[in-house]
């Protein structure tokens, strides 16, 4: 930051670099919680990331392959990063910030002391928290919990399942880590179980047997459920930007939406019939009907003639069945259908799915209803034996440096209370980088995106809105009516391409279409390529425009990808993205979609005796009653 203004940042992982100026950080090298230690609360030994590459690495700094990356290649990453940029030199390593206070003059002490023993202390600007939120565990406490014999572990304890061999296990909370530790334990324990109180909405890692879910992540799909959501539940998260592509006017989104509309349909005809009948041939003629080398690494693992859709999953019809059931019971074919968003969060990862299939995980969705001194007892009743509870429960966030008791908290325990789940409003220059998460795309791309906003902010560029408290509310509502079903998670968005949209119009890096109107293909990409943060770098302060623009042209979107000809589920793919573009046209010029409502208006809805056999003790009839209140309550709230 050049403007003269001098910020400190508590925490050196992810988070942390992409808001640095002067550092502290607890550890002995960057990294965070991706510094692996037997003795230290964080990964686990086989992670592998849910998100790939393109939105886990830095738009300054993106990786030259597209891969789902494990905690040591990410580790490996960011010291690199690190490296780069000379960054060491900003950064006082294992030193653990004592004390943030602050001063007169709208100035902040910190006081910090290092592991020699060395103290620290100075004024500055503004404060940068990085810290991450994975830093104090949550476990709920249920009922009886303090009677229990057995053993409790929370997430962030766990390595390996060894010390689960043999006994009789339950796993609380099936996210993106809960999936995996799920997974594990159901391999060597004598019963696992999985408790939660919802079925989780699942997309494997691999969609499209090879692509990550990022590729998924395109700006004409977002653009439909997010304008989906402000217009069934009457809320609205940036006017600049509602019922608008890219923030254009009425007659610029036509103008653009028909070019895209054409590139689209064109490519969607090459796919079907040109790839199509190639990729079918070549199947027949090498007999191998698999989708080749996936950005995992794993496609050894299938049996022959097969391909993987996650870490130790590979494709199977009845795990299809499990996605499209549990989608329809969790009501999202009322949502939009193909839009594919239930009002909850998207488990990124289905590597549990083959021990759910195959029994070795007995999924229970009524939830937990107590815990007894030697089993559990759900929702449903139903009382099991337990040795040990596995709780994938999430972190608290506390900030104990603090002196002020009312900055130890997020403002009412609500992230979304501060503007843009970043800026503080009742403390001057006090930011949070590292605290939003989208449904679909990654946090350090957010994290970056936010810091870049904060930097902009305190150096004088520009300035907190004159209705930031009502700009604050208004997001608040958005974002909690697009997940009515995953309330406890307060750092969710919808959109990554709307909150980034939202800053750049502020930062001054919007993306200007028109630029590109002569350069058909990277208009393509742009449109229903992957989301990349990159595209945020071709112009405004601290463009690399060069760069950028090879980076974004040089990716594919998985989308619109015809790998597996022969497999109805992945051959919907382009159709279902096709449908999308071409309502995206239809809505900017009559105002309202007509494809996705015919679509989403002939999908099963009602649940029928086929789902029950997928229902695992989950209320199917209460959720859907109480989907047709909340939609209800929307329709009453747009007619206002």
């Amino acid at each position: 930051m050049s403007c003269g203004k001098k910020v400190c940042v508590i925490g050196g992982g992810t988070s942390g670099l992409a808001g640095m100026v002067v550092c502290f950080e607890k550890e002995a090298r960057v990294g965070g919680i991706f510094n692996w230690g037997e003795d230290k609360n964080g990964v686990y030994d086989s992670v592998i990331l849910t998100i790939s590459s393109m939105l886990m690495a830095f738009s300054d700094f993106p990786s030259t392959e597209t891969k789902y990356w494990t905690h040591e290649e990410y580790l490996k990453y960011l010291q690199d990063y690190c490296k780069n940029y000379e960054l060491d030199q900003h950064i006082r390593f294992s030193t653990t910030v004592d004390k943030v206070e602050l001063q007169a003059g709208d100035k902040w002490l910190v006081e910090a002391t290092s592991k020699d023993g060395t103290k620290h202390s100075g004024l500055y600007d503004g404060v940068c928290v990085a810290s991450g939120n994975f830093q104090t565990a949550k476990v709920p406490n249920f009922p009886g919990i303090g009677d229990f014999k057995g053993e409790l572990v929370h997430a962030s304890q766990y390595k390996r399942p060894d010390q689960f061999k043999d006994k009789n296990v339950v796993v609380i909370g099936l996210g993106e880590s809960g999936a995996d530790l799920a997974r594990e334990v159901a391999s060597v324990a004598k019963n696992a179980y999985a408790c939660v109180r919802s079925l989780p909405a699942i997309i494997p890692r691999l969609p499209n047997y090879k692509d990550p879910t990022d590729a998924f992540t395109f700006r004409a799909h977002h653009f439909a459920y997010t304008t989906a959501v402000a217009e069934k539940f009457g809320v609205c998260y940036d006017p600049r930007l509602e019922k608008k592509l890219w923030g254009c006017g009425k007659l610029s989104s036509i103008a653009i939406n028909s070019v895209c509309s054409g590139l689209v349909f064109g490519m969607f005809l090459k796919i079907k019939i040109y790839d199509g009948i190639v990729t079918r041939l070549k199947h027949l003629v090498t007999g191998d009907y698999t989708a080749g080398a996936n950005c995992i690494g794993n496609e050894g693992e299938a049996k022959k003639n097969n391909s993987m859709i996650d870490v130790k999953a590979e494709a199977d019809e009845a795990i299809e069945e499990h996605f499209e059931a549990w989608h329809r019971i969790n009501a999202g074919n009322y949502f939009g259908g193909v839009l594919r968003h239930p009002l909850k969060f998207l488990t990124k990862n289905a590597s549990f799915m083959p021990a759910i299939i195959d029994g070795s995980l007995q999924l229970k969705a009524s939830g937990l209803e107590k815990i007894n001194a030697n089993s559990v007892t759900f929702g449903s009743g139903e009382t099991v034996d337990c040795d040990a509870i596995v709780f994938c429960t999430g972190y608290k966030d506390q900030f104990q440096f603090f002196t002020d008791p009312k900055l130890q908290v997020f403002p009412d325990g609500n992230v979304r209370n501060m503007y843009r789940h970043c800026i503080r409003l009742d403390a001057p220059n006090l930011a949070y980088v590292g605290w939003v998460r989208p449904t679909s795309g990654g946090v350090p791309a957010c994290s970056e995106m936010v810091a870049r906003y904060y930097a902009a902010v305190v150096s004088g560029r520009c300035k907190l809105p004159d209705d930031v408290v009502e700009q604050t509310a208004r997001m608040k509502k958005f974002e909690e009516a697009a997940f009515a079903y995953t309330p406890d998670i307060k750092t969710l968005v919808l959109s990554q391409s709307q909150f980034f949209d939202s800053i750049a119009l502020d930062i001054g890096c919007s993306i200007n279409p028109w630029r590109h109107i002569l350069d058909p293909v990277f208009l393509y990409k742009m449109y229903v390529g992957p989301f990349l943060p990159q595209a945020y770098r071709l112009t405004g302060p601290h463009a690399r425009p060069k760069e950028a623009y090879a980076y974004v042209k040089s990716q594919h979107g998985g989308m619109f990808q015809n790998y597996l000809p022969e497999s109805k589920f992945t051959s919907f793919m382009p159709f279902a993205g096709l449908m999308m573009v071409l309502d995206n046209l239809v809505y900017s010029i009559f105002g309202k979609f007509v494809i996705l409502p015919f679509m989403a208006a002939n999908m099963p809805k009602e649940v029928t005796d086929t789902d029950k056999n997928y229902a695992y003790g989950f209320d199917m009839k209460r959720r859907h009653a109480h989907l047709a209140e909340l939609l209800d309550e929307g329709a009453k709230a747009k007619a206002m």
